[in-house]
């Protein structure tokens, strides 16, 4: 670990330019579990990120955790680093659900995290959640959007269960050892989902995220709006205008590569094309949706174009305008990826 740690920082340090002026608004701890990462290491990570970015005073500084992982005093040491705001993996609160994600902790352990990370003093928490699974009742669905509404945390994550190939849980569906995943199911609990933030007031405001008012997450926010970002680490994507890259996934030859001073990523230039379609596959997601003009200024589609797919997307119910803006409604939602398929160049 340690290792890698070094190799995170001296990245940190040689990319301070990547992003040129721009001061940080946020900064993620994500993509596995930086909860394993012992307290000190977060924190040299976090100093070194202050030392060289401008970081804008309050950012939003986020670190994923399982709730198993949430112990006083480490949440203490946590929130002394300058981390104000968690990330649960509850995922499910179906032991049977667990179970077949492996995850370790149970549904009592995700049903005191919350308390805990409130009681630590950090200002907002959100909560990831899983729907659709083969496990998962409506029942138990329900129960489970009744104790997120009221634990406290003011962040909501819920994502379908999709079935990637090669996984573990591919090959059991495949060979008829695990029940196939309902596609039915999983449109009924999301439309579930929206009910309850529409009577709880909360904000829907992306496919999979919804926030108490003016809690939206300030750093997923900003991969919808096509903001400039740096990802450090195996694996990580980064981000500006008119440019992607993405480093080498192992963390074996991505310590030893910095240990040499070594950068290893593979990027690619991002023509207009590719940006006009960035700019649909994320801004559709959201409540502001797809400002037609925005689109019109990339110079590669015409109005009468827009117009007609847009026409035929509003007749099936699956969009709705508002003014030059062009926003999915709930079923809409539940076909967003084939909508953006359809629009995309």
């Amino acid at each position: 670990m340690e290792p890698l740690l070094q190799a995170m920082r001296k990245e940190l340090e040689t990319e301070k330019d990547f992003m040129g002026t721009r001061r940080l608004e946020s900064v993620y701890f994500g993509g596995g579990t930086p909860s394993l990462l012992p307290a000190e290491g977060l924190d040299q990570l976090l100093q070194d990120v202050n030392q060289w970015f401008d970081v804008v005073p309050g950012a939003e500084i986020t670190l994923e955790s399982n709730p198993e992982d949430l112990e006083p005093e480490k949440m203490l040491t946590w929130k002394r680093s300058g981390i104000n705001r968690l990330s649960i993996g509850v995922q499910s609160l179906g032991e049977e659900d667990l179970n077949h994600m492996h995850r370790n902790h149970t549904a009592a352990d995700s049903l005191g995290a919350v308390d805990r990370a409130l009681e630590a003093g950090f200002s907002s928490v959100n909560l990831d959640l899983i729907f659709g699974s083969p496990w998962l009742t409506d029942a138990l669905w329900e129960e489970t959007l009744d104790w997120a509404f009221h634990s406290g945390a003011d962040h909501i994550s819920a994502y379908a269960l999709t079935v990637e190939p090669k996984t573990f849980l591919n090959k059991k569906i495949a060979k008829g050892e695990w029940p196939e995943v309902n596609d039915k199911r999983q449109s009924e609990q999301y439309r579930k989902l929206y009910r309850y933030a529409e009577e709880h007031g909360w904000d829907f405001y992306e496919i999979s995220n919804l926030s108490k008012p003016g809690h939206r997450a300030v750093h997923n926010s900003n991969y919808w709006k096509n903001r400039p970002y740096l990802g450090i680490g195996p694996s990580a994507h980064s981000y500006i205008p008119g440019l992607r890259r993405w480093n080498v996934s192992d963390n074996r030859k991505y310590t030893l590569a910095w240990q040499e001073l070594q950068p290893c990523f593979t990027q690619e230039v991002l023509e207009n094309r590719d940006m006009y379609n960035e700019y649909l596959l994320t801004r559709i997601r959201t409540t502001e949706g797809v400002d037609l003009p925005e689109l019109l200024a990339f110079g590669l589609t015409d109005a009468a174009t827009l117009e007609e797919l847009i026409g035929r997307a509003e007749s099936q119910g699956l969009v709705i305008r508002q003014g030059t803006r062009c926003t999915l409604t709930l079923e809409g939602r539940l076909l967003a990826d084939g909508i953006t398929a359809d629009w995309m160049l």
